[in-house]
């Protein structure tokens, strides 16, 4: 945080539905050690970083909310088949029956039909996605543990693959069938894709991108089978009526968001950066989006030094 720009006042709304507040005069490094602090500054991302993977609670198909965060970071974010609500029961039940027990998510830089969004200043792709609201709660996840299958076709039948996942654009024609029809047999990515007489009509058209991965609608999106566990988790996202930064006067920065957050994160040993939609973080040192960027970028020089000397030993 710069000097120019001090954290003067933080303002936590609470989650209860009464819809009151209470400010703390203190700064949130004074809740945690500082080495609790480095670790979880670590897991600090830019949001809109392209291939990062995130979900939106309580949209279709995953019942949850704000006030069941504790759950979710508990259990994990679960698969389901009905807008029920996933109780692990159930759901574990389906799951090993490897039934359609899938949940939705978006990939960033592999998604179109955005929503026009009057202050998005930073064009981040999370705030104006189909999904996407004002009260809103975006988990970030690693998907890297899990495996991208070619778009399925609609229909089909059959078990799912352990920690797999796929394109799920069923608009028009259905980008199972469309993979099918140019690219059957190939997983995405296949160097053969770029090959292909069609693929630079395709990309225009945004059905791959350059290097041949399938798009998809913010509204389709892509599902993944069957649950993202927290031990995947790698940050959370508030939608704008539950958490920003805003400036004071010119002289300092008000902070808000649910205080109810850190806590429950606590009590589930799930330490992750908050942010709002708008990248800046939140929680655990409050930082506007284009320093988040700026210690990304140093971080990664940092390790590709680092990862340099080891090598020349």
């Amino acid at each position: 945080m710069s000097e120019k720009m001090p954290l003067i006042k933080i303002d936590q709304p609470s989650m209860s539905t009464e819809g009151k507040s209470e400010t703390l005069e203190h700064s949130l490094e004074q809740e945690l050690s500082p080495e609790v602090i480095e670790e979880v500054m670590e897991k600090v991302q830019d949001i809109n970083e392209a291939g990062t993977a995130y979900t939106v609670l309580g949209a279709f198909p995953q019942k949850y909310s704000l006030g069941i965060l504790p759950k979710v970071l508990h259990e994990g974010v679960l698969g389901t088949s009905s807008m029920q609500g996933p109780w692990k029961e159930k759901w574990a039940e389906a799951a090993r029956g490897r039934k359609n027990m899938c949940l939705c998510f978006n990939i960033v830089g592999r998604s179109v039909g955005f929503k026009k969004v009057s202050d998005d200043v930073e064009n981040l792709e999370i705030k104006k996605s189909y999904r996407w609201q004002a009260d809103s709660v975006g988990v970030i996840f690693d998907l890297a543990p899990f495996h991208e299958e070619a778009p399925h076709e609609r229909g089909r039948a059959g078990k799912r693959n352990i920690k797999s996942f796929w394109n799920d654009w069923n608009e028009g024609d259905g980008m199972g069938e469309i993979w099918k029809k140019y690219f059957n047999g190939l997983e995405p990515g296949d160097p053969k894709i770029l090959e292909h007489p069609d693929f630079e009509r395709l990309r225009q058209h945004n059905i791959v991108d350059g290097k041949g991965m399938p798009i998809s609608s913010t509204e389709f999106g892509f599902v993944l089978f069957p649950r993202v566990a927290p031990r995947h988790f790698k940050g959370l996202v508030l939608g704008r009526k539950l958490g920003g930064i805003k400036n004071y006067g010119g002289h300092g920065l008000v902070l808000e968001y649910p205080k109810e957050i850190t806590s429950i994160m606590q009590e589930e040993d799930v330490l992750l950066p908050v942010y709002d939609e708008n990248g800046n973080l939140l929680w655990p040192k409050p930082m506007w989006y284009k320093d988040v960027k700026k210690l990304v970028e140093e971080r990664g020089k940092n390790k590709s030094k680092k990862n340099n000397d080891d090598n020349n030993k």
